[in-house]
Order: C-alpha cells, then sequence, then structure tokens
C-alpha cells in the first residue's frame, strides 16, 4: 500500500499584514505624540523640587528632565525633516534660536532674583507651553506643504 500524506492548503506568507490604509496604533502616535508625551513629563518633574526637598527626589526628577531634553532633540530632528522644507530649514532654525537663548537667560537670572520654587515654577510653566504647542502641532494639518 502506497500512502500519501494527505495535502496541506498552503497559503505563501504574506509580508504586509494590514492594508495600506490601515494604520497601527503605533503610527497614530508618532513622533508628534511622543513629544507631547516628553513636554508632560518634563511639566511634572520640574514641579518637584516645588514640592519636595529630598535630595534623592530632585536629583531623580533632574535626571529625568535631562533624558526628556534629550528625547526632544531627536524627536525634533524628525518633525524638523516633516515640517520645514529642507531648503530653508537653516534660516528658519536660526530665527528660533534667539526666543530659546532669551529663556534660557531669563531662567539664569532668575536664579539669582527670585526663590527656587518661583524659578522651578515658571520653568515648570515653559514646559506647559511647549506641551500645549505640541499638543497643537499634533492636531493641526500633517507633514510640509507645497509653496506655490
Amino acid at each position: 500500500a502506497n500512502r500519501q500524506p494527505p495535502t496541506v492548503n498552503r497559503q505563501p506568507p504574506t509580508t504586509n499584514r494590514h492594508p495600506p490604509t490601515t494604520t497601527s496604533r503605533r503610527n497614530k502616535f508618532g513622533v508628534e505624540g511622543a513629544t507631547v508625551l516628553i513636554s508632560a513629563i518634563a511639566v511634572g518633574t520640574m514641579l518637584v523640587p516645588v514640592l519636595t526637598s529630598s535630595f534623592a527626589w530632585v536629583f531623580g526628577a533632574f535626571l529625568v528632565v535631562e533624558a526628556c531634553v534629550g528625547c526632544w532633540f531627536a524627536c525634533s530632528g524628525t518633525m524638523r525633516s516633516m515640517y520645514i522644507p529642507e531648503a530653508q530649514q537653516a534660516s528658519i532654525m536660526n530665527v528660533y534660536r534667539v526666543p530659546l537663548n532669551i529663556l534660557v537667560v531669563i531662567g539664569t537670572k532668575m536664579e539669582e532674583l527670585a526663590p527656587a520654587n518661583v524659578v522651578f515654577c515658571t520653568i515648570a510653566s515653559w514646559f506647559g507651553v511647549c506641551c500645549l504647542l505640541q499638543i497643537a502641532l499634533t492636531l493641526g494639518p500633517k507633514g510640509k506643504t507645497k509653496a506655490s
């Protein structure tokens, strides 16, 4: 008796499980959503020195803020390529360095002129404004527009 193995109907493996019109949950979050989360975490961690004087908590909060800043710069590079035309990136980014440096100078001078709680609340509020602006960017139109 010559037995043949049963035939199995095998379909070739597909490389793309989702059709092109379906976006995964990860893609909906995106880099804009990550920056909203990063700036919200920065707000919370900048309030830690206002709420406690424990060295361990304050030191941990500052480490988290530094991590947030590092993550922010990585995300901002991605968003810069998404929203700013390459030919104008240098000019546009240089314009925004001036207000950033003004905020750094104000924050540094505040340390001499105001109590620490006021300084940290002010910086937390700046991170809060950043978070709100990032939410607006996330909800707004996506990608580069063509110049007319």
